[in-house]
């Protein structure tokens, strides 16, 4: 996650609200407020659940927008940032906290895409 803190620009991310939270509170504040501090945008997809709207007070509203898309679609436990020329991925588990970096502009372009669609399809977070 902290790798995504030297992003030059804009992070966009699939996450899995639920897991992220659940198992690791702490470190998602102090990636948030690292995040803030550095005034990096993000923009969020989560899949829609009471949890990813109890996310609301936790976020940076002036670098931050989240959209939520049908609960039925699911991330397992994982997120997925793009940044840069960058992939990443996290795996969030109680058992498992497991990270992949892929450098290639060509996947973490194909990735941007697909978040891109979703995000025309998904609805904002209320804040």
């Amino acid at each position: 996650m902290y790798d995504t803190l030297t992003s030059k620009g804009e992070i966009v991310q699939f996450t899995d609200a639920a897991n992220l939270l659940g198992n690791y509170p702490e470190l998602n504040k102090r990636y948030a407020k690292r995040r803030s501090q550095l005034k990096l945008p993000k923009r969020v997809i989560f899949p829609d659940s009471s949890v990813a709207h109890e996310t609301a007070g936790v976020h940076d509203w002036s670098i931050t927008q989240i959209r939520l898309i049908s609960p039925e679609h699911q991330f397992y436990s994982t997120l997925m940032y793009m940044y840069d020329n960058k992939t990443t991925y996290v795996t969030l588990t109680k058992e498992v906290l497991l990270a992949v970096i892929i450098e290639n502009e060509h996947i973490t372009n194909m990735h941007r895409t697909l978040f891109e669609y979703m995000w025309t399809q998904a609805k904002p977070l209320e804040h």
